[in-house]
């Protein structure tokens, strides 16, 4: 509570910062009545034994739990009450505050200059390596080593990832989160050449207004091989995290159903679910899986009849067999498919005009390596079905996304430098 934190003299009106020039990060909190604060950190700790000592004219205080080797130093100076988590060695406090004190006042000023000047609540920034190289005598300490397959790993990998840096801004009813991984020039091509097309401006013309649409370009199978080194490896604590994620389990999602890659990218979008759902995709021939092999897989399942859509021929697919009790309606063009479920949808999609709308759309954006964008709102049958599913598989949170929310959406797109993640949501 900002009331709160200004009654025990904390500036609300400054921003607060962490940062790390080692292992063990820095808070730094801005603070308008020294007295104040000092007086609540005493009757926070008053149960607690606290070391306090002199350090250049500041007072250190160093809290250490009984029996444990970790410890919370900190002290207020120039404006800042600054906390740092450490362990083991309390004397490296006084060497932390010392660094602290000589470093941190301009890094603060300009941090409060930033947000003033971008407009946001919120940046910061993230160095891999530079955290691994800092972290490993410290975990080696908590006896957490390296295995040889994770050793293996972090050669190879290294200098892949540069920086994050990330931004936080809060919107009207929402707010926008905005994470950069900078990347190698090597690595930025190698991830390149594994990323499908984007739609062209039919596509992004009709889904632009849909309640619902997802993207995926970034070949899964490939980047399931690639990560695969990392399973059951012992890593570092960054590894680690992107370990959690279990990127070897995933895979393109047609290979898993029909046993071949015959796409490159999916794009699709949800239009509508009353009376029917109807919806669109744009997908993207991959190399691997060529139009005659993809009519020899399912040529069953299209029927005799066509019809002309705008100057294309328009076959429909019965997927009934294959577990999908949809009729699908296709056609080709060149290196890419087009289809639609539902009445009018292969309609909309090839009645709009072509445009420059994708190649703008992914000049400002990034091209999408996967994005998924929900409005609840555009379609209320899409908020019942929402709730409805809600109420069968007991997720609670299902209610808000219904009927609170006017937008959810998060996207990874490749970026000039890297890969750019965005993520927000708008309340409606």
């Amino acid at each position: 509570d900002p009331d709160e934190l200004a009654q025990r003299g904390f500036a609300v009106d400054r921003p607060a910062a962490i940062y790390a020039d080692t292992v063990f990060p820095t808070l730094l909190l801005p603070v308008a009545d020294a007295g104040r604060v000092d007086e609540f950190l005493r009757a926070l700790s008053r149960n607690e034994t606290v070391g306090v000592r002199e350090v250049d004219g500041r007072t250190l205080s160093i809290w250490r739990p009984a029996g444990g080797g970790a410890f919370v130093a900190y002290a207020i100076a120039d404006g800042w009450l600054r906390v740092q988590w450490g362990w083991a060695n309390v004397e490296a406090a006084e060497v932390w505050l010392r660094r602290t004190l000589r470093t941190t006042r301009a890094p603060a000023q300009a941090l409060a200059r930033a947000l003033a000047a971008r407009g946001d609540e919120g940046f910061g920034s993230f160095d891999p390596e530079a955290f691994e190289d800092a972290a490993r005598p410290v975990l080696e300490l908590l006896g957490v080593r390296d295995d040889e397959a994770c050793s293996a790993w972090r050669e190879k990998s290294r200098g892949w990832l540069r920086s994050v840096t990330f931004r936080v801004r809060l919107v009207p009813k929402g707010i926008d989160v905005i994470a950069d991984l900078r990347l190698s020039p090597g690595a930025q091509r190698r991830l390149a050449l594994h990323v499908g097309p984007a739609p062209d401006g039919r596509f992004v013309q009709v889904a632009e207004r849909a309640p619902a649409r997802a993207s995926l370009s970034l070949d899964l199978d490939w980047l399931a091989e690639a990560s695969r080194p990392l399973r059951g490896a012992r890593c570092g604590v960054f590894w680690r995290l992107v370990r959690e994620l279990s990127p070897w389990d995933l895979g393109d999602p047609v290979r898993q159903v029909a046993q071949t890659r015959f796409f490159s990218s999916y794009h699709v979008a949800l239009l509508g679910l009353a009376p029917t759902p109807t919806a669109i995709a744009w997908l993207s021939m991959a190399k691997t899986g060529p139009l005659a092999l993809l009519l020899g897989t399912f040529g069953s399942a299209l029927a005799r009849q066509t019809r002309r859509v705008n100057g294309h021929a328009v076959s429909r697919m019965s997927l009934g067999d294959y577990g999908f009790p949809v009729d699908v309606d296709v056609t080709v063009e060149g290196d890419r498919l087009l289809a639609g479920v539902g009445s009018g949808a292969m309609e909309r999609l090839l009645s709009a005009s072509p445009s420059q709308a994708s190649a703008a759309q992914v000049a400002v954006g990034g091209l999408p390596l996967v994005a998924v964008d929900l409005y609840p709102t555009r379609a209320p049958e899409l908020a019942d079905s929402l709730a409805r599913w809600r109420v069968d598989r007991g997720l609670v949170w299902l209610t808000w996304l219904a009927t609170g929310v006017r937008w959810l959406g998060l996207a990874a797109r490749l970026s000039p430098e890297g890969i750019r993640v965005t993520a927000g949501f708008e309340l409606r």
